[in-house]
């Protein structure tokens, strides 16, 4: 998806290209690729909190969703991207 949005801002089918190239690469690279894993979950479990937020569902309760999402979104990134 960020390829993408790079290609369409700087009107470039190489510019999506090569983002996509940079962006595959650097997600098999230690540090970067975990701090990418730890982003998209943080982003996930953020927007769990605010869709029940936006239900007014307790706050608790939404903190519990939004811990459980992010952990389980980290685990499955991590299985899924080589975790040895």
């Amino acid at each position: 998806m960020a390829s993408a949005i790079i290609g369409f801002y700087t009107e470039s089918l190489w510019g999506g290209v090569i983002s996509f190239l940079g962006i595959l690469i650097a997600w098999f690279l230690p540090f970067i690729g975990t701090a990418m894993m730890i982003g998209i979950s943080g982003t996930y479990s953020w927007l769990a909190f605010q869709i029940l937020d936006g239900f007014h569902v307790h706050g608790a309760i939404c903190f519990l969703v939004a811990a459980m999402v992010f952990l389980t979104s980290f685990g499955s990134h991590v299985m899924t991207a080589g975790g040895e």
